[in-house]
């Protein structure tokens, strides 16, 4: 029953149509950059992944609570520190050296 009503319902609407297409045109690019850029990513993704752990670690240690005062110290830290080596490491792991 339901199989009969789908064509029906998306052929006299146009607006359902292409949104219909453009979830399935987006969907099909999803899927290609998903299967070309996999291996220079995912080995970011692992490089990066627990760095930025044990870096928030340290900073809760280093730094305990979550006053504002405390809150706006750690992003301090996180903006001088951490940024620099992070947009470095993501931009040559993504463009390569």
């Amino acid at each position: 029953m339901w199989l009969e009503v789908i064509p029906i319902f998306v052929r006299k609407h146009a607006t359902v149509r292409r949104g219909l297409l453009c979830i399935c045109c987006l969907l099909s690019v999803g899927f290609w950059i998903v299967s070309v850029i996999p291996g220079r990513m995912s080995t970011l993704a692992f490089v990066m992944g627990p760095f930025n752990h044990y870096w928030y670690c340290f900073l809760d240690r280093l730094l305990p609570g979550a006053r504002t005062a405390t809150v706006a110290k750690k992003i301090l830290m996180d903006q001088v520190f951490a940024s620099p080596f992070f947009a470095f490491t993501f931009f040559m792991g993504k463009h390569g050296m």
